[in-house]
């Protein structure tokens, strides 16, 4: 839950963790959401090992856990709205859109990327 595949993904993760997790942090007070932080790590955790038995891979990164901020986000803050800028365009205005559009193509992308990737797994090392 703690480990990350270098430091473009732990300052992702940071990102992603600063625009989504303060709303929650705020809603929900300090140790409720270091207590959904670690919950949504864990049971995710659980459900991988449960799903991938047989795997000798092991999983890296936090974003297990924020799913769960994410779904602190959607319960609390379901008309939240995200502001974007898209690259090269850095000096164009920001872009709002719904943080469920955002999390919707974040979890697509997610989600393709996991199930385009189960053919090159193997379990050897």
């Amino acid at each position: 839950m703690f480990l990350h595949g270098g430091w473009l993904h732990l300052l992702g993760n940071m990102w992603i963790l600063w625009i989504f997790g303060d709303n929650v942090e705020d809603r929900l007070g300090r140790m409720r959401y270091l207590g959904l932080y670690l919950a949504s790590g864990l049971a995710a955790a659980m459900l991988h090992i449960y799903t991938n038995a047989g795997s000798l891979v092991p999983t890296i990164g936090a974003k297990r856990c924020h799913r769960g901020n994410h779904g602190g986000l959607f319960r609390f803050y379901p008309s939240a709205r995200v502001e974007t800028l898209i690259p090269p365009f850095f000096s164009a205005p920001p872009l709002y859109y719904p943080a469920v559009l955002f999390l919707g193509w974040w979890f697509f992308l997610q989600f393709f990327n996991g199930a385009l990737s189960l053919g090159a797994r193997t379990n050897s090392f």
